[in-house]
């Protein structure tokens, strides 16, 4: 057989010797690396480091209703200021109401006494939690109006909506579960303390 110009017997391929494999050049693999983590059920969804401005505003509506609620007595007008010169919340004007758990406020009747400074800590934390779960609580409904997002997506309010709706959803509905579960439990908690737990479910 002729191969480039050159005459191959086709007797010295038949008879050509093998490379043994143990002589055989060894090829060097990677070291293997450490076993990998096993990723958690969640590790998909971690919403959790996402959604600033919403965290943001949620903040805001909190510091707002702490400003609020703790001012003293009378110093936003008719907006609020609930603190007493004595530093607690109570109704000056009847220690009736104040044992009954109520202030009268503006003409209504409002169940926010807090005449300890574990029940003004128990107020503080659940009025907060409640402002700042609104925008979630918003959310958690307007995220699945499709028609209604999908037309805000195709405005130029499109550019400050986010991608994943559902995504969204979820982490708002999570929200409401930690808020609520925390407003709950403090205001409960206040009122055990105060003597007055039928405000749970006589008041609104």
């Amino acid at each position: 057989r002729k191969t480039n110009n050159r005459t191959i017997d086709n007797d010295s391929i038949t008879n050509a010797t093998t490379m043994p494999a143990d002589t055989a050049p060894l090829v060097r693999r990677p070291k293997a690396g450490p076993p990998a983590a096993k990723k958690s059920p969640c590790s998909k969804f971690n919403p959790f480091k996402k959604y600033a401005a919403l965290k943001v505003l949620g903040m805001f509506l909190a510091a707002y209703i702490a400003t609020m609620t703790f001012s003293p007595l009378g110093a936003i007008g008719s907006f609020g200021g609930f603190v007493s010169p004595n530093g607690l919340i109570v109704d000056p004007a009847s220690q009736s109401r104040t044992d009954a758990g109520l202030v009268l406020w503006n003409g209504t009747l409002r169940p926010i006494i807090a005449d300890s400074a574990l029940q003004m800590f128990c107020l503080g934390v659940s009025r907060c939690s409640a402002f700042f779960l609104y925008p979630s609580l918003v959310l958690v409904f307007t995220t699945k109006f499709r028609a209604t997002m999908e037309m805000i997506a195709q405005s130029p309010f499109g550019m400050f909506t986010y991608d994943d709706l559902h995504e969204l959803h979820v982490f708002c509905g999570w929200m409401c579960v930690l808020d609520g579960t925390i407003h709950t439990a403090l205001h409960t908690l206040r009122w055990i303390l105060q003597g007055n737990v039928h405000l749970l479910w006589s008041t609104r």
